[in-house]
Protein backbone atom coordinates (compact mmCIF):
# COMPACT_ATOMS: atom_id res chain seq x y z
CA UNK A 1 0.00 0.00 0.00
CA UNK A 2 1.42 3.23 -1.12
CA UNK A 3 1.88 6.50 1.27
CA UNK A 4 -0.97 8.30 -1.03
CA UNK A 5 -3.07 5.56 -0.16
CA UNK A 6 -2.23 5.26 3.55
CA UNK A 7 -3.48 8.61 3.77
CA UNK A 8 -6.49 8.50 1.91
CA UNK A 9 -7.51 5.61 4.30
CA UNK A 10 -7.26 7.05 7.40
CA UNK A 11 -8.52 10.78 6.00
CA UNK A 12 -11.68 8.74 5.17
CA UNK A 13 -12.28 7.59 8.75
CA UNK A 14 -11.90 11.18 9.86
CA UNK A 15 -15.17 13.57 10.50
CA UNK A 16 -15.82 16.23 8.00
CA UNK A 17 -14.05 18.68 10.18
CA UNK A 18 -11.09 16.75 11.12
CA UNK A 19 -10.69 16.14 7.27
CA UNK A 20 -10.60 19.86 6.82
CA UNK A 21 -7.54 20.41 8.78
CA UNK A 22 -6.14 17.68 7.38
CA UNK A 23 -6.41 19.48 3.87
CA UNK A 24 -5.87 22.92 5.50
CA UNK A 25 -2.43 21.55 6.67
CA UNK A 26 -1.39 19.53 3.28
CA UNK A 27 -1.95 23.28 1.60
CA UNK A 28 0.83 24.27 4.77
CA UNK A 29 2.88 21.69 3.80
CA UNK A 30 2.92 22.48 0.08
CA UNK A 31 3.21 26.15 0.48
CA UNK A 32 6.47 25.55 2.31
CA UNK A 33 7.70 23.22 -0.24
CA UNK A 34 7.37 25.53 -2.74
CA UNK A 35 9.22 28.59 -0.82
CA UNK A 36 11.63 25.62 0.04
CA UNK A 37 11.80 24.82 -3.91
CA UNK A 38 12.18 28.74 -4.81
CA UNK A 39 14.76 29.52 -1.88
CA UNK A 40 17.28 26.24 -3.61
CA UNK A 41 16.53 27.47 -7.14
CA UNK A 42 18.08 31.10 -6.16
CA UNK A 43 20.97 29.99 -4.02
CA UNK A 44 21.67 27.90 -7.04
CA UNK A 45 21.67 30.82 -9.27
CA UNK A 46 23.44 33.07 -7.07
CA UNK A 47 25.93 30.12 -6.37
CA UNK A 48 26.71 29.60 -10.53
CA UNK A 49 26.91 33.70 -10.80
CA UNK A 50 29.89 33.69 -8.15
CA UNK A 51 31.19 30.87 -9.97
CA UNK A 52 31.75 32.30 -12.83
CA UNK A 53 32.12 36.02 -12.00
CA UNK A 54 35.04 37.43 -13.72
CA UNK A 55 35.10 34.97 -16.57
CA UNK A 56 33.44 37.39 -18.83
CA UNK A 57 36.91 39.64 -18.43
CA UNK A 58 38.58 37.12 -19.24
CA UNK A 59 40.70 37.82 -22.33
CA UNK A 60 41.94 34.41 -23.01
CA UNK A 61 39.54 32.84 -26.12
CA UNK A 62 39.15 29.40 -27.36
CA UNK A 63 38.36 28.01 -30.65
CA UNK A 64 36.62 24.80 -31.75
CA UNK A 65 39.88 23.21 -32.46
CA UNK A 66 41.58 24.10 -29.22
CA UNK A 67 38.32 22.25 -27.48
CA UNK A 68 38.99 19.28 -29.87
CA UNK A 69 42.68 18.80 -29.33
CA UNK A 70 42.32 18.82 -25.22
CA UNK A 71 39.39 15.92 -26.11
CA UNK A 72 36.55 18.71 -24.77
Amino acid sequence: MSTLERIEGKAKRLPRELQEEVADFTDYLLRKFEQKSSVDLQWSSASMSNAVRGFEDDPVTYSVSDVKANGL
